[in-house]
């Protein structure tokens, strides 16, 4: 039923099979928000009256859990055509215009070009500004980014956040302008950020609860016969970049947490590339509580060895590298352990502690 029509974004509730979709009309005006509860086998138009305005053009579909949720579209008469929903999409409400900031001559926004942290939102639009809301998508302000064109947002709490222009040439694909900036106060000013090192180009993501990491996919910016592709990751606001793989193109990314994440590429054949998922290997259950700060690490950053000391004894102990591949695994019978570096190469570890009912982690860095 939906094959005239292409999807603009796509969201996942916190039930494993039900997702939303936002779709545009290719054939004529407007769009619609559509709806899978058996993990895509079927769909549902969720969408009657909304999006069928001839400007209509949804960009973004946004559930917090299985009710609530918000769609932003491109502007209607000076107003982006924003919508709320309580009881899963059954219904949805257009939020007032007096709740959104106008929008300036020629604005529209991007697909599936925004963040969300707890109940805020940004979303970036081709002005180069950023609108928040701060309430699930019921009040609105706006910021000037001040680059002119805004492609890529994201933020890691509610307060620091990134952004990204980029400029492509339209004959060889090459990247003839990137600019990245740097909030740390929710959007409302912006620092430019010059990056070093082997930045990936064609997404960012900002890790959720850890200020200042980014993990960056794509190409380097390069044409088609020269560009390179691969990831990378930064510990500082995008100011410098590390290498984590080369050679495979991804496309997105998003960032769940620190352990957690997903990078898209292309299907090489039916078995192989397409979806990609960062995780170290945590198993946990409903029990398990994450509890941050369980355990003390130093020195941090390391050299030849590194002292773990935890509130309680007997507790498992994991280290992680920064691909997620798990490096060691030991039970520490007391509340401390000295751990040897001997043989670790230089660069970023996770260490995660289990003991009870806690899972606790820390990042330290091997020099």
């Amino acid at each position: 039923r939906c094959s005239r029509d292409w999807s603009s974004d796509v969201c996942s509730s916190d039930l494993g099979t039900t997702a939303f979709l936002s779709v545009y009309n290719t054939s004529g005006a407007g769009g619609a928000i559509w709806k899978t509860t058996d993990g895509g086998t079927t769909w549902a138009k969720m969408t009657t009256t909304e999006f069928t305005n001839s400007a209509s053009f949804p960009n973004v579909v946004h559930f917090w859990d299985e009710n609530t949720g918000w769609a932003m579209g491109d502007p209607v008469s000076s107003e982006f055509e924003l919508y709320t929903t309580s009881n899963g999409g059954t219904t949805w409400t257009a939020v007032p215009a007096a709740n959104i900031p106008n929008a300036v001559s020629g604005e529209m926004g991007w697909t599936d070009v925004y963040s969300v942290y707890g109940d805020n939102i940004w979303f970036a639009t081709n002005k180069g500004r950023i609108l928040k809301s701060t309430n699930k998508g019921l009040n609105w302000e706006v910021f000037d980014t001040g680059m002119g064109d805004c492609q890529k947002v994201s933020f890691s709490d509610a307060n620091n956040g990134i952004v990204q222009r980029i400029v492509y040439n339209t004959t060889d694909g090459s990247i003839t302008t990137f600019t990245m900036k740097v909030t740390h106060d929710g959007g409302a000013t912006w620092t430019a950020v010059t990056p070093t090192g082997p930045i990936y180009k064609s997404d960012i993501s900002a890790v959720p609860g850890l200020n200042g990491r980014l993990i960056s996919v794509g190409t380097d910016g390069g044409s088609q016969t020269t560009r390179t592709y691969g990831s990378s990751y930064s510990l500082d606001y995008g100011a410098t970049w590390t290498k984590i793989d080369t050679g495979v193109q991804y496309i997105n990314t998003k960032f769940y947490d620190e352990f957690t994440g997903w990078a898209t590429g292309f299907c090489t054949s039916a078995s192989q590339g397409g979806m990609y998922k960062w995780s170290p290997a945590i198993v946990s259950t409903p029990s398990i509580v994450h509890a941050e700060n369980a355990f003390t690490l130093f020195p941090n950053p390391a050299s030849s060895f590194v002292v773990i000391e935890n509130s309680s004894a007997d507790f498992d102990l994991h280290i992680y590298n920064v691909l997620g591949q798990e490096v060691m695994r030991t039970n520490v019978l007391q509340n401390s352990i000295s751990l040897d570096l001997n043989g670790f190469e230089k660069g970023v570890y996770f260490a995660v502690v289990k003991s009870a009912n806690k899972v606790s982690s820390s990042k330290f860095i091997v020099r």
